[in-house]
């Protein structure tokens, strides 16, 4: 069962977005263009576009992450590797909508590759999995 003060940040994260994506995703012909959506944020909020694609993948990320991590709260599973993978797959669609540049992805992938190098030897060698 989630948290009642994470599920109203939730659903904060949740109407942010959809309140973003209708203000500032619709062109003048009214018609939808994600292209643009971190140019337009970007404008809307006074910073570099560079600076609204990182807000908008990182709005995407905690949509993403957040349920997925309190859905494994309540078992004894370990959430890494499906929050690693979900957070890449938001990672390639924010790289694939041109939200955020293509090194950013690969310095993310070469990170986190260095951070489970060990859990990796060591399943590998048979030394267990930690």
């Amino acid at each position: 069962m989630i948290n009642k003060k994470f599920s109203f940040l939730l659903l904060f994260l949740t109407l942010t977005f959809a309140l973003i994506k209708t203000a500032y995703c619709v062109d003048d012909e009214q018609t939808w263009n994600l292209m643009d959506l971190d140019d337009q944020v970007a404008s809307a909020l006074g910073v570099s576009t560079f600076i609204g694609g990182l807000i908008i993948a990182a709005v995407l990320l905690l949509m993403v992450l957040l349920p997925l991590g309190y859905l494994y709260s309540g078992t004894n599973k370990n959430p890494t590797y499906p929050c690693v993978i979900s957070g890449f797959v938001v990672l390639t669609i924010c790289t694939a909508l041109t939200w955020i540049p293509w090194w950013l992805l690969v310095l993310t992938s070469v990170t986190v590759g260095l951070l489970f190098a060990g859990s990796i030897r060591n399943m590998i060698s048979g030394k267990g999995g930690e």
